[in-house]
Parts: C-alpha cells; structure tokens; sequence
C-alpha cells in the first residue's frame, strides 16, 4: 500500500500523540537476511510519519526471553515454522499465557483473545487439511485485519539450487535436509 505521511500524523494527532510519540523499536541481530537493515528502514518510515523512533538490535539468544517477558517498547522479529502452519507464532506470541494448553509461551505483549485461542486449539485438533486451513486464515484475520494485533511486514523467500536429476521439497522452515531431496523424473 502506499504510505501517506499526512494521514499517518493526522490519525497520531487523534490518538492524542500530536506533541510527538517516541519509542524503541527492538528486533533480532543477525537471525534473519538483512534484519537490522529491516529495523532502520521501519524505524526511518515511522520518524517520516513523525514518531521519534530509536532501534535496539538483539542478538536472538537475548532478544527471545525479552519477548517472552515483555521487555521491550514494540518488537520486530521473525518466525518460521516447519509445517508451513502459523500456530508457531499464533499460538506462541498472540495465544493467551497457559502453558496447559501450550499457548502463548512468547506473549510478552500480554494480549488475550478467547476467540483466537479457540481457533487455536481447534486448528490443532483437527486431522482434515481444508478446515484447519480455513480455521488459521479465520485466526489469521483476526489478529491482522480485525484487531492488528501483529504487522507483518514482508516474507521471506528461500532459494534453492541443484543439478537436474535431484528434486527437493522445500519446507516451511526453509531448513536444507537432505531428507528433503529426491531423485527426479528424466
């Protein structure tokens, strides 16, 4: 979509932040391609918009227990799940805090949603693919374009490359297993 800065500060105003918001934007060192660069590029965007923004690059093994705990202003982070479904990060970050249930074990944002919770569990407990993928694009409106209660901003794209007679099955994590990896047709 296009950016327009007017509106941006214009809908700041209204929210009551008119004399001017700062924060830190914290995110991952060194985890994903490029994601300090990612952090400035949104921290430049958001300054344009007229929030004074600083950023706070963390190397993972210290950025992911602040986000479990909730020590952070805003947060830009990552995640990629080996099946290709999203409950790694629907049910880890945005899942209310039980761990009974194995959800919200990285909500530091304390947010809580029955709704989403319920097509969570009800996504795991289902064995036919079509309703459980029509039940995570429920959850995932939900959390995008009902409540924006996470962004995202870009998905990354893996590549791969081999001689011709060997296939491969890329996968959601975008790990390279050679148990992934075939002969192909002729």
């Amino acid at each position: 979509e296009r950016q327009d800065r007017a509106a941006a500060r214009r809908l700041l105003e209204e929210a009551g932040w008119g004399q001017g918001l700062a924060l830190t934007l914290t995110g991952t060192a060194n985890r994903f391609p490029n994601d300090e660069a990612l952090l400035q590029a949104v921290a430049q965007m958001w300054q344009q918009a007229g929030i004074a923004t600083q950023v706070e690059p963390v190397p993972p093994a210290l950025f992911y227990p602040r986000l479990a705990g909730g020590r952070f202003a805003t947060a830009l982070f990552g995640w990629l799940t080996g099946p290709g479904e999203p409950n790694a990060v629907l049910g880890a970050v945005l899942g209310t805090r039980d761990a009974a249930r194995g959800l919200g074990s990285l909500n530091g944002t304390g947010y809580s949603n029955p709704r989403l919770d319920r097509l969570i569990t009800t996504a795991l407990a289902t064995g036919e693919d079509a309703r459980r993928h029509a039940l995570w694009q429920e959850a995932a409106r939900l959390v995008v374009r009902e409540e924006v209660a996470l962004i995202p901003l870009l998905h990354l794209a893996s590549l791969w490359a081999m001689r011709q007679e060997i296939g491969y099955h890329p996968r959601g994590d975008s790990l390279t297993l050679a148990m992934d990896a075939y002969a192909a047709a002729r």
